[in-house]
């Protein structure tokens, strides 16, 4: 289990000031399969002189680390949803609302050690619903990394 309660401070050169506290739950569950389940709660609210980088957020995540390597790699399977609101915006009297869902699969290649690090690889698809069309989006994506051995 883990709370965690963190701010951030922007001091905008191309972007207003603002600023972001957020809070996070998170509870980690290993499955009678010996799956490795973790879930987290996180809110955040953020202010600004500017009222449109003003908003504040709720979001649910959940992550599956199989028992076992699927092609000599540990396997995370994630579902998560957010629902952000904006209180102002230009395009719609109502201000902004978006809801966002997103899947990833993500691959961490454990016998590969190369200096202390294993290679990573992640797919990512997400979707945003707004009542302003401007900010639907789909997103698909496809990463390589690394990460700590550690």
């Amino acid at each position: 289990m883990n709370l965690r309660v963190s701010g951030e401070k922007q001091d905008g050169i191309t972007r207003s000031d603002s600023d972001t506290v957020r809070t996070d739950f998170s509870y980690t569950h290993r499955l009678q399969s010996g799956a490795l389940l973790w879930t987290n709660v996180t809110g955040a609210f953020a202010t600004s002189p500017l009222a449109l980088d003003e908003f504040h957020d709720l979001g649910l995540r959940a992550q599956l680390t199989l028992p076992k390597k699927v092609a000599g790699a540990t396997m995370h399977l994630g579902l998560w949803a957010r629902k952000r609101n904006y209180d102002f915006s230009p395009h719609h009297r109502d201000g902004r609302r978006e809801d966002r869902v997103q899947a990833d699969l993500t691959m961490v290649f454990n016998k590969v050690d190369c200096y202390g690090f294993n290679p990573t690889m992640r797919v990512t698809a997400s979707k945003t619903d707004s009542n302003i069309s401007l900010f639907d989006a789909k997103r698909f994506g496809v990463n390589f990394g690394i990460q700590s051995a550690f």
